[in-house]
């Protein structure tokens, strides 16, 4: 019996009840590939590509801690001085008075108090008193008007590069390896 069998079944599972046209497990042990499985195809149009090794997914729920982390190496090099500075020093086209003395801590634990709907920005409540959900674009425009960087630059560049990762990327727009995202295509269905 195959050792992996459970993972492929729930992972299988799981694909089947999101609804996702693919899913993809690879195992590493000791910097070796112990396992490997694949199901599906990149999208649910005629002519889609079949997930295989050269496929890539989005995982967004790493988005945040790439941000996060790109932000720890902008504090690091100085780019920002400090967690405990206010936001208003980086989002110049926001109402400054809005933003009132929001710091990054406040972005980063949640609790800003704000409610950013495009280029206009609200306040919900004074900072630091109730919690809110996440806003990683929010700190990614701080990372970007701090180190004139993007956070796909910072990652790449400090991160994947020097961990001699070659098989994954930032991706900030859709290319042929790519699978595509749910809800990408329910928008091109509808």
């Amino acid at each position: 019996m195959d050792f992996f069998h459970g993972l492929v079944q729930y992972t299988n599972e799981v694909k089947n009840r999101i609804a996702a046209s693919a899913a993809a497990i690879c195992v590493m042990k000791d910097n070796k590939i112990v396992h490997e499985w694949y199901s599906g195809f990149h999208h649910f149009h005629k002519g889609a590509r079949k997930v295989d090794e050269l496929s890539q997914f989005n995982v967004y729920s790493t988005r945040v801690t790439y941000v996060g982390l790109a932000a720890a190496i902008a504090i690091h090099d100085g780019a920002i001085k400090s967690i405990d500075e206010p936001i208003r020093h980086y989002l110049r086209y926001y109402d400054s008075k809005i933003l009132g003395n929001t710091t990054i801590r406040h972005l980063v634990t949640r609790t800003t108090g704000l409610q950013f709907q495009g280029n206009d920005v609200i306040r919900k409540f004074e900072e630091g008193r109730s919690f809110e959900g996440k806003m990683p674009e929010i700190l990614a425009a701080i990372v970007k008007s701090a180190t004139g960087k993007t956070v796909a630059e910072i990652i790449n560049e400090r991160v994947l590069k020097p961990l001699g990762m070659t098989q994954t990327e930032w991706r900030t727009a859709g290319k042929e390896t790519l699978v595509c995202d749910i809800t990408i295509l329910r928008a091109i269905l509808l």
